[in-house]
């Protein structure tokens, strides 16, 4: 059987971002291109120079400019996290009803690849967050007869006996060539960044993207109980090649990189490492995620300084150490490490995003209190640039997941790929003590307290 539409052209590709289901969208949607699609197109353009790569971002240029590209025999890759899903599905059912070969990647498409090629009538789901070269490999098999399922790490397809799902296959950041920024528009990012963000940030003009130079988590073994990501597991590129795509793209122009690893401080002898090879004349600025607990070293700190980090992103959580443990953020001093690592990036002039999480198991009236006391400190601190306040959103890759497993009011949550639209109201219901009408005042709360004090609400910068 031909896998497909009869007629595929693999050297037409759309790359779509969807934005999120809910409208709930961050403030920082819109202000960065989707950087692993650009890889994916880099490596597309590198291997099969004829193929043509749009990259389509739903928040930036509407569902209508994505659904007008989807001609027959176009192949259309599609990115789908548990919060972009059913707009995914929609973006997908389109391009299928237009006879476009539809592939799905990124968490949630992973975690339920078989039921995706079964189910919903998807093509191919790539698996797991090497699945640049795997995407080539497929483009490659997809100018062939068709009438088997290709050997490709990570590839999930539907074959003539059921769906065959092969494990992913783990390469170098290394291996990856330098994402090649053109193939994105940068100028709607920028516009929307510096209107939302600029005056927060800095006087200068800025000018963002992002970049990408590590990944994974020191808590790679023991992950917050929240966490959902795919893999987590630790790679870097060499020094030398982080700072020769650096000043590439400062010498283009770009002087804000968002660095979209996982978290930048779990790679500390690499850190040490980029420091001393700073070029004297890197002019940009750098935005990392961070974990507290991998700043309460001044030292550390320091270090981030003299890299040209100027802003991080640090998931607090909450303020309440119980809902620390059970978050299992790995705080040794528990909501007293927030506020160290804070203090320490003050010092150093490093201001923050922060984000936090409501509704963790147990949560009451009490320890929302103690979470937005431990924003006033930080507010009063000077620290933060912005803060996202954001409620618990159980998500089937995260060790808390195993709390619905074992209830019997989660049976519909079960085993589906399409998650019930209540499941963060009934999980606050279930297994917190504070409503979910507390939750959300103490998010406006919050909310009201940031903007009073000059920061963005909602989103990073």
């Amino acid at each position: 059987m031909v896998i497909g539409p009869k007629t595929v052209d693999p050297t037409k590709v759309l790359l779509v971002n969807p934005t999120t289901d809910s409208g709930e969208a961050a403030a920082s949607a819109s202000c960065y291109p989707p950087l692993g699609l650009i890889s994916i197109g880099t490596v597309l353009k590198r291997e099969i120079p004829e193929t043509q790569v749009s990259i389509l971002d739903q928040a930036v240029v509407g569902t209508e400019s994505i659904t007008a590209g989807f001609s027959s025999g176009a192949v259309v890759g599609i990115s789908a996290l548990t919060t972009t899903y059913r707009n995914a599905l929609r973006l997908a059912e389109e391009a299928i009803e237009k006879h476009c070969f539809v592939i799905m990647g990124n968490d949630h498409a992973g975690r339920f690849a078989e039921k995706i090629v079964c189910e919903r009538g998807v093509h191919a789901v790539l698996i797991g967050d090497h699945t640049e070269f795997p995407f080539a490999g497929l483009m490659r098999w997809l100018a062939s007869k068709r009438d088997f399922v290709p050997d490709i790490p990570g590839l999930a397809m539907r074959g003539p006996f059921g769906p065959v799902a092969q494990p992913p296959l783990k390469y170098s950041m290394e291996n990856l060539p330098v994402p090649d920024r053109s193939l994105v528009d940068h100028r709607p990012y920028r516009e929307t960044f510096v209107t939302r963000f600029g005056p927060v940030l800095s006087t200068q003009d800025l000018v963002p993207t992002t970049v990408n130079l590590c990944r994974g988590c020191s808590k790679h073994n023991d992950r917050c109980s929240f966490c959902d990501i795919y893999d987590l597991s630790l790679d870097r590129v060499s020094p030398r090649r982080a700072w020769k795509e650096l000043m590439s793209l400062t010498g283009c122009g770009f002087n804000y990189l968002w660095e979209v690893g996982d978290s930048f401080t779990s790679h500390p002898h690499w850190l040490k490492e980029i420091a001393n090879l700073r070029p004297a004349d890197f002019k940009g600025e750098l935005f990392v995620y961070a974990r507290a607990q991998e700043l309460t070293k001044l030292d550390a700190v320091d270090i981030l300084q003299k890299i040209g980090v100027t802003r991080v992103n640090i998931g607090m959580e909450s303020g309440d150490d119980e809902g620390l443990k059970i978050f299992n953020k790995g705080n040794l001093k528990g909501s007293e490490t927030n506020r160290l690592a804070a203090k320490n990036l003050k010092e150093k002039n490093i201001r923050a995003h922060v984000s936090l999480i409501l509704g963790f198991p147990g949560e009451t009236r009490d320890s929302l209190a103690r979470t937005e006391e431990m924003v006033g400190f930080l507010l009063g601190l000077g620290v933060l640039s912005s803060i996202d306040v954001a409620v618990l959103y159980p998500l089937p890759g995260a060790p808390l997941w195993q709390m619905l497993k074992n209830h019997t009011g989660f049976e519909d949550a079960l085993g589906t790929d399409l998650l019930p639209r209540d499941l963060r109201e009934r999980f606050i219901r279930y297994f917190c003590r504070a409503t979910m009408d507390e939750i959300f005042d103490s998010q406006s709360r919050i909310n009201r307290m940031a903007v009073a004090h000059g920061c963005v609400p909602g989103g990073f910068g």
